[in-house]
């Protein structure tokens, strides 16, 4: 007799999940009838399934500033996405989540969402998780930041708990599937055709191609002119709307911008720090589930003094970061 499945794509962030939701939303009618992707509420995507089981606090910045004047109104939201999940996954069918905000889930929020599925009777489930070098995770992560604010987490206090968010989703889910986002760890270099291929492997013949690259990184001269506008601006004094209009802003400099200048490289020795930090969690996650993180020896490393986004590169051109930030000034002002 046929099970209800679900494929659960959790992430982590930085490791092309936009790319994957993107494509699996361009080839939706093409797949449907082998793997199910559904759409919640108005969006064209099930990325915030999330959001039906955790807080208001453990949301994106965008979120919690929605609710921010009505949060009673975000139970009302959580329980339109569950509706909404309910009549979208009605069907004896199989089906995939994408969301790389569930990588952010506690062990309490994941048995919830288990208990939740099991009851809406599905039998079958199986994770998806790619996880990437915790330096290069750094560098992506923080240019992320910069699209949305000022802040740089310092290398000290940076945490990617993969070790962890691997125990408690294999704990409770038991089924998991690991990948690593390298370039030359991905099939054909290409995490769409890789994410296609582990389909493939959990016997969903799907055809994703090789989608879309979306989040590519972003110049250091047009990183710090980011850095520098957000110093600029109070972030907590504006409505909805007007950080709603900064983020229209900042993607506008980016699309035309972002390949201007130089190529982020981590300096070295904060490269090496990084690995300092996680060097026993990669090792045991190679060990333990056979996969090949890049990691160096161990090397003593003071710890880096961050506080720009220029301090974290190899390089940076005054001249093309004079040149951008009268750019981007201008037109926000």
């Amino acid at each position: 007799m046929k099970k209800k499945k679900i494929i659960i794509h959790i992430g982590s962030g930085k490791t092309g999940s936009t790319s994957i939701q993107k494509t699996l939303y361009l080839n939706k009618k093409r797949n449907d009838a082998i793997l199910n992707y559904p759409f919640l509420l108005d969006r064209k995507d099930n990325q915030v399934f999330r959001y039906a089981f955790c807080k208001l606090e453990n949301t994106t910045s965008h979120m919690r500033a929605k609710f921010k004047e009505e949060p009673d109104n975000f139970l009302l939201y959580q329980k339109e996405l569950l509706e909404s999940f309910e009549k979208k996954t009605s069907e004896l069918a199989d089906y995939v989540i994408s969301s790389e905000f569930l990588y952010l889930s506690k062990k309490d929020e994941v048995s919830s969402i288990k208990e939740y599925l099991t009851k809406l009777g599905f039998e079958s489930f199986h994770i998806i998780l790619y996880i990437r070098q915790p330096s290069s995770y750094y560098l992506s992560a923080v240019q992320q930041s910069l699209k949305t604010s000022s802040f740089i987490p310092s290398p000290k206090s940076f945490d990617y708990n993969f070790k962890d968010v691997i125990a408690i989703w294999k704990d409770v889910f038991k089924n998991l599937t690991i990948r690593v986002f390298d370039k030359e760890k991905l099939v054909n270099q290409n995490v769409v055709e890789d994410f296609s291929y582990v389909l493939n492997t959990l016997g969903y013949d799907t055809n994703l191609g090789q989608g879309l690259r979306v989040n590519e990184k972003v110049s250091v001269e047009c990183s710090q002119v980011m850095q520098d506008y957000f110093k600029s601006i109070n972030l907590e004094s504006l409505s909805s709307k007007e950080l709603h209009n900064i983020r229209l802003i900042i993607a506008s400099f980016i699309k035309k911008y972002a390949d201007y200048g130089s190529k982020p490289i981590l300096r070295e020795n904060i490269k090496q720090f990084i690995i300092n930090n996680f060097y026993e969690d990669i090792l045991y996650v190679n060990n333990k589930y056979n996969l090949q993180l890049n990691v160096n020896e161990k090397i003593f490393t003071q710890e880096p003094k961050v506080s720009l986004f220029k301090d974290l590169a190899t390089e940076f051109d005054e001249k093309i970061y004079k040149e951008l930030k009268e750019v981007l000034f201008l037109e926000s002002y």
